[in-house]
């Protein structure tokens, strides 16, 4: 398999791991639309809920940069893997290091998420 090619496989995992952000986001506004209705909105779940949006926003601008870093390696990749341009193959290179490194930074933010979630949440039903 050529080499240019890997970084297309994994683009559909990263639009995955996006939609499913995505989900969470709109599912954690409407959550915080239903509890700041209430007469008595609990301000502390409130605020750790406003930090948990925050903290999928940089999610979704990390998963975001790492699909189009992976789509234009794609490009880079095609157009040039019959040549032999050592400039075009570290340029390959760096944006494929590049686009690994937004994921791995997408994936500590939603593992962030997680472990707070786990504990807004026992506050919320206490």
């Amino acid at each position: 398999m050529e080499n240019w090619v890997l970084t297309l496989t994994i683009l559909p995992s990263v639009g995955l791991l996006l939609i499913s952000t995505i989900t969470l986001s709109v599912s954690l506004s409407t959550e915080l639309d239903h509890l700041m209705s209430h007469d008595d909105p609990k301000e502390e779940i409130i605020t750790g809920k406003l930090k948990q949006l925050k903290l999928l926003s940089w999610a979704m601008i990390a998963l975001y940069l790492c699909a189009a870093a992976l789509a234009l390696d794609g490009l880079i990749g095609a157009l040039f893997h019959e040549k032999s341009f050592s400039l075009a193959m570290n340029l390959w290179i760096s944006i494929f290091i590049f686009s690994i490194t937004s994921l791995c930074v997408a994936t500590l933010f939603l593992i962030t998420f997680a472990i707070r979630a786990v504990s807004i949440k026992q506050k919320q039903f206490k």
